[in-house]
C-alpha cells in the first residue's frame, strides 16, 4: 500500500487551487448565528447570509453549484447547544438557498446557530 502526503495540492497549472467536481465531497457549508444580528461564524464556499426574516436566511455560494438539484441537509439548535429546533433548507437555485427555522417559540429563533453543508456537483 502505498501513502501520499502532500501540504498543499493544487491544479495541474501549479497556482490554482483543484476543482473539486463530479466528487461526493461537501461543496460548501456553514455555521451561522442569529442571536444579536444574523453572521456567519465559519464557512466554506459561501459569500453572504442575508436575513430574510425571523428564522428566514438565505445563503449565497461563492462557486456556483451546476443546476438545483443538490442537497443541503441542515440542524439548527440554540446557543447553549441543545439541538432541538426543527429546521429546513430550500428555494434552491445554482447560486443560493434558503435556511427556514421551525421553532414554537419566537424568542428560539433569536437565539439560534444554523448549520448547513451542501452536496452536489458545482457548475
Amino acid at each position: 500500500m502505498s501513502t501520499l502526503k502532500a501540504d498543499t495540492i493544487v491544479a495541474a497549472d501549479g497556482t490554482s487551487p483543484v476543482t473539486l467536481t463530479k466528487q461526493s465531497a461537501a461543496k460548501g457549508w456553514v455555521n451561522l448565528t442569529t442571536v444579536t444580528t444574523t453572521a456567519i461564524q465559519g464557512s466554506f464556499n459561501v459569500a453572504s447570509v442575508t436575513d430574510l426574516g425571523t428564522g428566514n436566511t438565505d445563503v449565497d455560494f461563492v462557486n456556483n453549484m451546476n443546476d438545483g438539484n443538490y442537497s443541503a441537509p441542515a440542524v439548527a439548535g440554540n446557543v447553549s447547544g441543545t439541538y432541538n429546533r426543527g429546521i429546513s433548507s430550500n428555494d434552491y437555485t445554482t447560486s443560493d438557498f434558503n435556511l427556514t427555522s421551525h421553532a414554537t417559540n419566537v424568542d428560539a429563533l433569536h437565539d439560534l446557530q444554523q448549520r448547513a453543508a451542501v452536496f452536489g456537483d458545482l457548475a
